[in-house]
């Protein structure tokens, strides 16, 4: 799938933002991960259809994730705060969040050993609601399985990186762009294993998409990965 350019309404006000003309929300910090296992395919991921009525990303397809609430905090490793990119106080919370969220809405209870650091996006200035989105990966632990908890979402999936592009292309899923971009990265790995040999080891950093011409610029890991396949 290729980048297409804003709707014209859309673009009209990007370029208003851009322009220093209106004033940002302030993003909120939120945590969200990619639930993995092993499938014919490659890696699995499990997705909801978020409700078409739902104030950020109605109908689009997402992975178990929400908002950092007062109450998250997880005990975390010296080096966590600097891999996330963040302040000790608020890498806790946000990993908090991605433990919490994913038990709310799949009912699968994660620890921080299960966890590998994925992206990080913070959504465009244009946007009414905001968030600073740091994303994370994890195998489907044994003997657990998945359900549909959420009561922001019409259906689950497990999918593969590529049925689930197919039905992007088809018409019959949409994605936003972090998720679109997660999901063809996810397509490139050959195992649960190899998805999280790199998550252990990664540190991400904060990317905010900016108006370039008519639309918005891609990540730089994903210019380096697809190059002009974008």
């Amino acid at each position: 799938m290729k980048q297409v350019p804003l709707p014209p309404a859309l673009l009209a006000k990007a370029r208003e933002y851009a322009a220093g003309e209106r004033v940002p929300a302030v993003p909120r910090d939120a945590a969200t991960v990619l639930l993995l296992r092993d499938g014919p395919d490659g890696p699995e991921v499990h997705v909801m259809v978020r409700h078409r009525g739902m104030a950020f990303a109605g109908g689009m397809l997402a992975f178990p994730g929400g908002g950092v609430e007062p109450t998250d905090r997880a005990e975390l490793p010296a080096d966590w705060p600097a891999r996330l990119g963040a302040p000790p106080d608020v890498a806790a919370a946000v990993v908090g969040a991605a433990l919490r969220e994913v038990e709310e809405e799949a009912g699968v209870v994660l620890t921080l050993d299960d966890l590998g650091l994925w992206d990080a996006w913070t959504t465009p200035e244009f946007e009414p609601r905001r968030y600073r989105t740091w994303f994370f990966v994890a195998r489907l632990p044994d003997g657990q399985e998945a359900r549909e908890l959420s009561t922001e979402s019409t259906s689950v999936h497990w999918t593969s990186a590529a049925a689930a592009l197919a039905k992007v292309e088809s018409g019959e899923w949409s994605m936003l762009p972090p998720t679109y971009y997660s999901v063809r990265r996810l397509g490139t790995f050959g195992s649960v294993d190899e998805v999280l040999d790199v998550g252990r080891r990664a540190s991400v950093a904060m990317f905010t998409p900016r108006l370039e011409g008519e639309r918005l610029t891609p990540p730089e890991w994903a210019v380096a990965l697809f190059g002009d396949d974008l």
